[in-house]
């Protein structure tokens, strides 16, 4: 796919400067880290104006973890079988700053508008963070080309007056590589990479269906997302691939949002060429 899903992409949390442990074998991959996060987009209030600008956030640490179990794992060339269930946890000190959710469309460019995003023109659903924290549960399957996956994402804020806001998504896809490969599988960090190239010009299709969900708490309302989307890649070799995505994307703000509910249904291509030096 061209990109990650809309839960994916917008719950997982930041990334920063900081270290991380890692334990691994053929059964289990086990990280922990802990950083100081790197700058976002956070906005504070003029006092007496009324106004919202941008402002530098004040540093803050996060702590996530991730462990993922395999309880079928074999691997010998272009034949395998891997089952991999995870779980993972992160938690952020916010230290009262606005945060801003913001969620795209899975083709993306530099004008890309998101789909749903928590703040509105007028700044009414801005969120000031005490801090912030998630979950996520994923369960992949792999065997010979074919792969299946699904995960589980959740963010949740607590706010100033103590009310937790919790966001939700998750997607499902699978792919098959026509060609006869696989997949590289990574047991340093519990994920598959590229393909085992046994010869020139491997084609996969693949399919994937992701929901994003911000519609929650009194005045924090933007709505559902809904994105499936179909894949072709072309990997000429090693350096060299193709690829191109059709998505039909289905956005229903909320009611409550105030200002636009109009749902809108998108149809969307992206195609991208990748060369490695």
């Amino acid at each position: 796919f061209l990109h990650k899903s809309m839960g994916t992409e917008c719950l997982s949390p930041d990334i920063g400067i900081g270290f991380k442990i890692i334990y691994l074998n053929n059964k289990y991959t086990f990280n922990l880290s802990i950083n100081q996060l790197k700058q976002g987009e956070y906005f504070t209030i003029v006092p007496l104006e009324g106004k919202i600008v941008n402002s530098d956030k004040p540093d803050y640490w996060s702590f996530s973890t991730r462990c993922s179990f395999r309880p079928v794992f074999y691997q010998i060339g272009v034949d395998n079988c891997i089952l991999q269930i995870g779980f993972s946890l992160y938690y952020e000190n916010s230290s009262g700053c606005y945060v801003r959710y913001k969620s795209f469309t899975e083709a993306e460019s530099r004008n890309t508008v998101p789909i749903l995003d928590t703040n509105s023109s007028n700044g009414t659903r801005l969120l000031k963070a005490k801090k912030r924290y998630g979950m996520g549960f994923d369960v992949a399957y792999q065997i010979n080309s074919f792969f299946c996956n699904f995960e589980l994402h959740s963010s949740s804020v607590k706010n100033e007056v103590e009310e937790i806001l919790t966001y939700f998504a998750y997607h499902f896809q699978l792919s098959y590589i026509l060609t006869g490969q696989n997949r590289i599988f990574n047991k340093k960090y519990g994920s598959w990479k590229m393909i085992n190239f046994v010869k020139r010009n491997v084609y996969e299709i693949a399919f994937r269906n992701s929901f994003i969900d911000f519609d929650v708490g009194h005045f924090i309302t933007n709505g559902r997302a809904y994105n499936k989307t179909i894949c072709f890649n072309w990997y000429v070799n090693e350096k060299l691939s193709f690829g191109i995505n059709y998505i039909r994307s289905k956005q229903e703000p909320s009611v409550n949002a105030g200002f636009d509910c109009v749902v809108r249904k998108l149809h969307i291509f992206g195609t991208r060429i990748q060369l490695k030096f």
